[in-house]
């Protein structure tokens, strides 16, 4: 494979703390793309970035993103080998942390496909006065008036906590992305704003895991998180709920999102629904099935391993872009 190179807007670079990655042999590394970092991929039109990873090839190296760092995987029969192959590409080197192994295991059972049908009636409801607060407006702006506020009164039912908090919850989840951001857009670092909110988020925590230990029948999340003998620490705890926060709202926001916005490209759409409401159903799993609220799946390479000619070597982070396989997928017909 040809070695290639995108050549960063200096503007770009500038407000980037990390050095462009070595292009290495056999790699076609990709940079940020004009004056877009690549998460903002993820808040725009994903086509474009899925396009721009399929066009440098199968196996694309990235080092300056958030959340891609690593071997990225473009071709879908590549992706379906690599997780039919699990023994090779384990799960990704986070959650293989002995820690995330004891959090998957509580936190699982409470978020499966039981559980959450018996929230159902009370987020159909939450769903319903989320509307409701809008429709006499006759318009609105969808992610901030609809999704957001819906996504984090679903986090809290699930955490079990009060849901007049809805407002500081966002403003939690705002400030941990920006913190997980701020290496690649600010050469100043982090900023004190948003260390302070973290800093609220924690203290807010402390206080209402100290309530479930002394009231231990409160519903939710956090109370099982620190019930019994076996139940975690407030380090452990927050960290869990720090985790749920920032990863909880953003696919939300972005499923909702694509919704609506296949709606308001499609008029006849709009009103064929209205007039079928049946036809809802299947109308949301096919967008979430072109615009997955999770496009990528980390793995580890386990063993040194060559994907369509790349040598991936054992330890590295490798990024299945489930977006660019369903891209390829539907162009394909």
């Amino acid at each position: 494979m040809p070695v290639g190179r995108v050549r960063p807007d200096p503007r770009v670079l500038r407000r980037c703390v990390s050095v462009p990655a070595q292009v290495w042999p056999g790699i076609d590394h990709l940079t940020p793309i004009g004056e877009k970092l690549l998460p903002d991929f993820f808040t725009e039109d994903r086509r474009e970035l899925w396009d721009a990873l399929r066009k440098r090839g199968p196996v694309v190296f990235i080092e300056d993103s958030m959340f891609m760092n690593g071997y990225c995987l473009t071709r879908a029969d590549d992706m379906l080998a690599a997780l039919r192959n699990p023994e090779v590409f384990s799960l990704n080197p986070v959650l293989d942390r002995l820690d995330h192994a004891r959090w998957r295991a509580i936190v699982q059972p409470l978020l499966n496909s039981r559980a959450v049908k018996q929230m159902q009636p009370a987020l159909q409801d939450q769903a319903a006065a989320v509307v409701e607060a809008v429709a006499p407006q006759g318009s609105c702006e969808v992610i901030a008036d609809v999704a957001e506020p819906f996504a984090a009164q679903v986090l809290l039912t699930v955490l079990g906590l009060p849901p007049q908090d809805g407002d500081r919850l966002l403003r939690w989840e705002k400030a941990l992305w920006a913190i997980q951001r701020a290496p690649l857009t600010a050469v100043t670092g982090v900023r004190f704003e948003d260390l302070a909110q973290k800093l609220e988020m924690l203290a807010y925590l402390v206080r209402a895991f100290a309530q479930r230990r002394a009231s231990p029948d409160i519903a939710g999340v956090m109370s099982r998180l620190v019930a019994g003998d076996d139940g975690f620490d407030e380090a452990a705890a927050c960290a869990v709920v720090e985790m749920l926060i920032a990863a909880g709202i953003t696919p939300f926001r972005s499923a909702v999102g694509f919704v609506f916005r296949d709606l308001a490209l499609d008029p006849r759409l709009c009103a064929s629904l209205r007039e079928n409401p049946a036809g809802i159903e299947g109308f949301v799993e096919d967008v979430l099935r072109r615009e997955p609220p999770a496009p990528v799946i980390i793995r580890r390479a386990a063993q040194n391993v060559t994907v369509a000619g790349v040598e991936i070597p054992a330890g590295a982070r490798v990024v299945l872009c489930v977006g660019a396989a369903i891209q390829e997928d539907m162009a394909d017909g």
